[in-house]
């Protein structure tokens, strides 16, 4: 954020100040890398909001300020209970893009899993099913998340029901992105995160919706085994294994804690190739569902069954890529991706 929020002393100038003459900044709550977050007093509504203040950087042109004007009136159209209310956003008098939400009391599932590791069955299908109908929400209004990750989902307690899921930062990494639908910008640097980047991402190609769906497909891995299908300290390997390795089986990492067909949705969202992945939200959610609603694997009834497989031939496609790499999407389009082999 540059001088902006930060001074050289570790000072943040912008605590109790005024922000575009609207906002009373009234503590910092969190930085990552597309700006810094704080509680603000809404003057004219005397509320308390999440104010997002977002990098220099992304509103250095003319064009990034458009995009991200057309991104944000594109996202305060998503309304369900599992999104986060975009309230306003805008630039300030010094240029600096902005965007204000509800702000939730609640932890960040990343916080839950880093404290507790592997969820219990009931909650993965509880939470997967909540993520699932925010993205269904936002992908029928044309809009992919591109950085779907625990840290983007808030779980919230409310009215004595626990677990309440928010979806962070629709349209966000887009508004990084330019006009193009590539993992990687000119300037080099990743648009999502490599750890849930599917592997068409990772390859560089154009994604749609189901980028969003593989990204769902990692993070419903690690709620059942505590731990991410692909991690190295090189995030180039990472994009590499997403693109090219086999995924460790749940049976092998976390044995019992999924049921063969919570195991087959998983990994159906996790096939190399966009088309053999369940195609809509929509349709996960409704599978989560069916698997929650099931007393036991063996009350699941053979319609539930079929809709977690999907069409068949393309799930016996999925799974051809998951047990032969070779059959595999493709390779990193990065000279040390290349040259590195994949983690044994």
């Amino acid at each position: 954020m540059g001088d902006k929020t930060r001074g050289s002393s570790g000072h943040d100038p912008l605590l109790g100040k005024t922000f575009a003459d609207r906002y009373r900044v009234e503590r910092r709550l969190g930085q990552g890398g597309m700006g810094v977050v704080y509680a603000a007093r809404q003057l004219s509504m005397d509320r308390v909001v999440a104010l997002k203040v977002l990098s220099a950087e992304l509103g250095a042109s003319d064009a990034a300020r458009a995009r991200f004007v057309r991104e944000m009136r594109a996202t305060s159209k998503v309304e369900h209970a599992n999104t986060v209310r975009v309230y306003d956003f805008g630039e300030d008098g010094e240029g600096h893009l902005f965007l204000t939400m509800e702000l939730l009391d609640g932890r960040s599932l990343q916080q839950e899993l880093s404290q507790r590791g592997a969820f219990e069955t009931g909650r993965v299908l509880r939470i997967g099913e909540s993520i699932a109908r925010a993205l269904a929400a936002a992908h029928g209004e044309g809009i992919v998340h591109r950085d779907l990750k625990p840290e983007n989902v808030m779980l919230v307690d409310r009215y004595g029901e626990r677990d309440g899921v928010k979806v962070l930062d629709f349209g966000i990494a887009r508004i990084l992105d330019g006009d193009t639908s590539d993992a990687v910008t000119r300037t080099g640097s990743l648009i999502g995160t490599p750890l849930y980047m599917a592997p068409e991402a990772a390859l560089g190609k154009k994604v749609d919706h189901r980028a969003d769906l593989y990204a769902l497909g990692v993070v419903l891995y690690q709620m059942v085994s505590g731990r991410v299908p692909f991690s190295d300290a090189m995030p180039v390997r990472v994009l590499f294994m997403h693109a090219n390795d086999t995924v460790p089986p749940l049976a092998e990492v976390a044995p019992g804690r999924a049921s063969p067909p919570l195991e087959a949705l998983i990994l159906g969202l996790l096939a190399k190739s966009p088309d053999d992945r369940p195609q809509s939200a929509t349709e996960v959610a409704s599978v989560l569902r069916a698997l929650s609603d099931a007393p036991t694997v063996e009350g699941l009834d053979a319609d539930a069954v079929s809709r977690l497989a999907g069409d068949e031939a393309a799930m016996a496609k999925a799974r051809a890529l998951h047990a032969d790499p070779a059959l595999a999407v493709g390779t990193v389009r990065d000279e040390d991706a290349v040259r590195t082999p994949p983690v044994t």
